[in-house]
């Protein structure tokens, strides 16, 4: 079993490209060995409950996306797998997104035993400044570090 993946959840085409674009950066962070190779990493298009099967065989996900949130935060936002259970709600931009999922998952037993969400409130137009990618990669890059 692999024990850790990083989802990048979006698009890469619209004005939800944060995931991706987190992404890409971690990929370029793994080739320079700042974060270790066998962490696994991946995007994928507005998933829906598609984004369970990319779940399976991890025991720890973390997932990058535009959060909707209430906070009024500039900064990175990091919410575990109880705060996205418990209001689920106040987490996705989509339609059927990373909150319902979870908790279909979770309803379901398909959950892995780590889930954290990391990303910006969304602003309302979707996109965010390469400042801010670069931010909630270092972010991210951190975690990765003390999760080996």
């Amino acid at each position: 079993m692999n024990q850790v993946r990083v989802i990048g959840v979006g698009s890469p085409v619209a004005n939800d490209q944060l995931g991706w674009q987190a992404i890409n950066v971690l990929e370029q962070a793994q080739v320079l060995n700042k974060i270790p190779e066998q962490i696994d990493l991946c995007c994928s298009d507005r998933p829906g409950a598609g984004l369970l099967s990319l779940f399976e065989n991890f025991s720890c996900v973390l997932l990058i996306d535009a959060i909707a949130s209430s906070e009024n935060s500039d900064g990175v936002l990091r919410l575990e797998k109880e705060d996205l259970l418990l209001n689920p709600t106040t987490v996705s931009s989509h339609a059927f997104g990373v909150a319902e999922a979870l908790t279909l998952g979770d309803k379901l037993g398909l959950l892995p035993e780590k889930i954290i969400l990391y990303g910006y409130a969304a602003n309302g137009t979707g996109l965010f400044s390469q400042q801010q990618v670069q931010q909630l990669a270092s972010v991210l890059i951190e975690e990765l570090q003390t999760l080996q």
